[in-house]
């Protein structure tokens, strides 16, 4: 009343709402409320005014019974404001009382409102008002109860579209790593073309000038987003989104191997659900996945991601008994491995640092040839084929064009394989899937290619063992090297052959090279304990000798 009578000024007016406390602004709000319409000079201009009041209802919020009306009652005026940049300032202190205190439904209603002012004012750069637009939706994303509601508002996408690239790209990610946080799954239509509008705004503002950091944090927030999208058993309406997927995201290595892992993922639920009996619609989808994954693995740059993914599908094709396939993807990763160099980009780094692959190779190619264990041989091309391929591949394998300690760890591992195949019946199967012992055992063709194999195998193997020190006598790293896989293959010998007078004078030279080296002693120790468990007049033999070199 004073302030009627005695001052009625909307300078006084604007203190009086900005350094009162916000509990007493929103008592009296509806009073405030008239005495802002009843303001006759422009000093301060009503809209700020109503802003001013707006950060104090935000601050504290008035009675519940009259929230709406009040909004209305303000709203009446501002959004008659014609100046586009005083109405957004209102609007966006507005937009967080509303989010605070009402439904999404309201919050709607509202951004329609907004999205009417923005385009009715086109003269204006778009740019000088992102500030008000991305504040507007980061309060909404900040103050929302149902994040889910939120993005599936109709009248939310659009005020992110008026904002700037930079912008748009800052809200997109706040709005994902929200999702993301939820830790829930969706099927809903609306929401995930939303969610994916969102994920192309920042897959497309990766260029060749982004930094390995923030390619990695937009890889992973995609892969999360990804990985929230769950069909259920709808498995066909699944891979139709990660063809969606793998278009829309093309730059990110990260996301294209995601989305092979879930297509395999995709195959050992079909599997599942079949109990590994597929019908004529199931057996079409599992061949669908992994045609899906033949094509999309070459769109890979990492040569050990596509080296991984090609192992991962033909696993995944022999436990659906699609034996065709898994041998299409065998023979892309044998392929594969003559053309990678002795020095590659290190994956797991954001820095684009060059690391040496053979550390990474020699687990894969001993990974790859245990698996060839359970792999069926070829009616026409014989049980050894592809483990042939292998073996001319890791040949032309730059790091190992010379003897090294790799390749003979990747000999002595083969041995293990040839000697594992030599069983009658294997370990371990595939259900439903017919293993070299089943297909080739006892056949006296399939035994002489073992022997064959192993006495090959022993040959390189030895080669390499007296390659790795050749040029190198004073080395005494080398030598070193070198006695310990002389043990490495006296163990092998003893565990997986039996005895006769070749190899039995071979495990004695091996273990006399390895003590003349003093290579490793306590290895050396257990090695004698387990040759001292045998039984048999060899290895009686073998141990009488081997403690005279003593």
């Amino acid at each position: 009343q004073q302030h009627r009578e005695f001052c009625d000024s909307s300078v006084v007016l604007v203190h009086i709402l900005s350094s009162f406390k916000s509990s007493l602004v929103s008592k009296h709000a509806s009073m405030l409320t008239s005495l802002i319409k009843q303001s006759k000079d422009n000093l301060v201009p009503r809209p700020r005014l109503y802003r001013a009041l707006g950060v104090s209802l935000c601050k504290t919020p008035p009675p519940e019974n009259v929230r709406l009306s009040l909004l209305n009652e303000i709203w009446k005026t501002a959004t008659k404001v014609q100046d586009i940049k005083m109405y957004l300032e209102v609007s966006e202190t507005f937009v967080e009382y509303i989010s605070q205190n009402f439904s999404d439904r309201e919050v709607n209603i509202f951004l329609k409102d907004v999205i009417k002012h923005v385009k009715k004012n086109k003269e204006v750069p778009t740019n000088e008002l992102n500030h008000y637009l991305e504040g507007m939706v980061r309060k909404i994303i900040h103050n929302s109860k149902d994040l889910f509601k939120v993005v599936g508002m109709a009248n939310f996408l659009p005020i992110v579209d008026f904002l700037s690239k930079q912008d748009k790209v800052n809200v997109s990610k706040l709005i994902l790593k929200r999702f993301v946080q939820l830790e829930k799954t969706t099927a809903d239509p609306v929401i995930i073309h939303t969610l994916f509008d969102l994920a192309r705004n920042i897959h497309d503002s990766i260029d060749e000038l982004t930094y390995g950091d923030e390619r990695k944090q937009v890889s992973q927030l995609i892969v999360d987003v990804i990985r929230r999208v769950d069909y259920g058993r709808d498995l066909e309406r699944q891979l139709n989104l990660y063809v969606d997927c793998r278009r829309a995201f093309t730059q990110l290595d990260m996301v294209t191997f995601e989305l092979v892992v879930r297509v395999c993922l995709l195959v050992v639920k079909a599997y599942r659900f079949m109990n590994g009996k597929h019908n004529r619609k199931t057996h079409a989808f599992v061949k669908a996945c992994l045609a899906y994954s033949h094509i999309t693995i070459p769109s890979l740059d990492g040569a050990f991601l596509k080296l991984r993914l090609y192992l991962q599908c033909a696993q995944v094709a022999l436990v659906n008994n699609m034996v065709s396939q898994g041998e299409a993807f065998l023979k892309s990763a044998v392929s594969l491995i003559p053309e990678i160099p002795e020095y590659i980009i290190d994956e797991r780094s954001d820095r684009k640092t060059k690391v040496k692959s053979e550390p990474l190779m020699l687990p894969y190619v001993l990974n790859l040839a245990s698996f060839l264990l359970i792999f069926p041989g070829h009616p026409k091309n014989g049980p050894f084929h592809l483990i042939k391929g292998l073996l001319n591949a890791v040949q032309k394998f730059e790091p190992w064009h010379k003897a090294c300690v790799g390749k003979c760890k990747l000999y002595l591992g083969l041995v293990h394989l040839f000697a594992a195949f030599s069983q009658r019946t294997f370990l371990y199967h595939v259900p439903r899937v017919d293993s070299n012992d089943t297909l080739f055992g006892s056949n006296e063709i399939y035994e002489q290619s073992l022997a064959h194999f192993i006495d090959t195998l022993l040959t390189q193997t030895l080669n390499q063992l007296h390659g790795i020190v050749e040029g190198k006598e004073a080395d005494r790293t080398a030598k070193l090297e070198q006695g310990e896989l002389a043990l490495d293959l006296v163990n092998i010998l003893l565990s997986t052959m039996t005895m006769n007078k070749y190899s039995a004078t071979l495990v004695v030279k091996l273990y006399r090279l390895a003590k003349s080296v003093e290579a490793n002693p306590k290895y050396a120790q257990r090695t004698i304990k387990a040759l001292e468990a045998k039984k048999g007049t060899w290895y009686q033999d073998i141990l009488t000798q081997v403690k005279a070199s003593k």
